[in-house]
């Protein structure tokens, strides 16, 4: 069996969150209404961390051409 990369995974769950920060910094007005809002703030982080796990969950499993004949 092939071992998946924790680097990789960590990185997957990290990687929502920091387009999310780069989103903010390059739009000025959308960081500003964040951070008047500290629930839509904590909300969208959150669903980035969500996304993120859903994208280190699908990472973990491996299909191949030879799982499927199977």
């Amino acid at each position: 069996m092939v071992q998946r990369s924790t680097a990789v995974s960590l990185a997957l769950i990290a990687a929502p969150n920091v387009c999310l920060l780069a989103v903010r910094l390059g739009i000025p007005t959308f960081s500003e209404a964040l951070s008047n809002d500290v629930v839509a703030e904590l909300g969208l982080h959150l669903l980035a961390l969500l996304i993120g796990v859903a994208m280190a969950y699908r990472y973990r499993f491996i299909e191949d051409h030879e799982y499927h004949r199977s």
